[in-house]
This record gives structure tokens, C-alpha cells and sequence, in this order.
């Protein structure tokens, strides 16, 4: 076999080895650290980390709380200096990955909030993922000087 043969032949078992890997690989999603600013505003940010231990991707593609009328999820985007919030309707978690919300990068909007955020309280958040479905937790409510503290924690 020629050296360009045998270069191709490798290249080709690489890639059906790579897209074999995800056949009917799961996603195994679990969030820690999930934390949201106290706020006498009608808008709150949700901070948290997503973490994707499966051999599979997945996605967040809605939050809801009961505390909200509604919520969105956003990404960070700066563009000559200037940081805006973009809204988006879903955020990938590769598999074997973490994806951390965070201030200045993704996180969470809960919006026309009913009652103030008060620090020390929880509040009830539901998470919907594309493959792995919902997931209900509690989140707890920070003061605002702490929000960003434990930034990549899982816990």
C-alpha cells in the first residue's frame, strides 16, 4: 500500500471511529452552584454551571420560575470594547464539558419579577434541555456583591 494510500485509509477509519463515538451516546447533565443577584428590580440574573458528563451533547433551551413572568437566556458578545447581552434561544453543553454562567458571559434572565429577591431565600427553577428534558432545582438568592464568588464551582 502506498504511503498516501495508507494516510487515507487511516484518515477514513478516524473519522468513522469519531462519528461512531456519539451513536447512541446520553447526555448526563447536572447543576451546581446555581445562584441568582437579590434585587428590588424586575429583572434578576441566574448564574450557575452546567456540566455534561455524558458521551453526548445536550442543550438548554428554556428556564422558567415561578417567581417570573417570564425568562430568557443570553450570551456576552463584545465587539470593539462594548459587552452586550444577546438573547439566544438555546446554549450547547458539549458532552465532557462545562458551561459556566457567569457575569459577562451566559446566564439567565428571570423577568417582570412579582415579589423582590431577598438574600438567604431559594427560589424554584425549572431547566429544559433538548435531549435530557427538565430539571427542577432550587436556586439560591445571593446580595449582589458575592454574585460572581465561587465561579466555576460545582458545588
Amino acid at each position: 500500500m502506498s504511503a498516501r494510500r495508507g494516510a487515507l485509509f487511516i484518515g477514513v477509519v478516524a473519522i468513522v471511529a469519531a462519528g461512531s463515538c456519539s451513536v447512541g451516546g446520553q447526555p448526563q447533565i447536572s447543576v451546581g452552584n446555581v445562584r441568582v443577584g437579590a434585587t428590588r428590580s424586575e429583572t434578576a440574573a441566574v448564574y450557575m454551571n452546567l456540566a455534561n458528563t455524558g458521551d453526548a451533547g445536550d442543550a438548554l433551551v428554556a428556564v422558567s420560575c415561578d417567581c417570573a413572568g417570564r425568562s430568557s437566556m443570553h450570551l456576552t458578545d463584545t465587539t470593539d470594547g462594548l459587552s452586550m447581552m444577546v438573547q439566544v434561544k438555546r446554549i450547547e453543553v458539549p458532552a465532557i464539558q462545562t458551561v459556566a454562567f457567569e457575569p459577562g458571559a451566559a446566564h439567565v434572565m428571570l423577568e417582570d419579577l412579582e415579589a423582590d429577591l431577598v438574600t438567604g431565600s431559594r427560589l424554584d427553577l425549572e431547566l429544559e434541555f433538548a435531549s435530557s428534558g427538565p430539571q427542577t432545582l432550587q436556586a439560591r438568592v445571593v446580595d449582589l456583591a458575592s454574585l460572581s464568588e465561587g465561579v466555576g464551582l460545582a458545588g
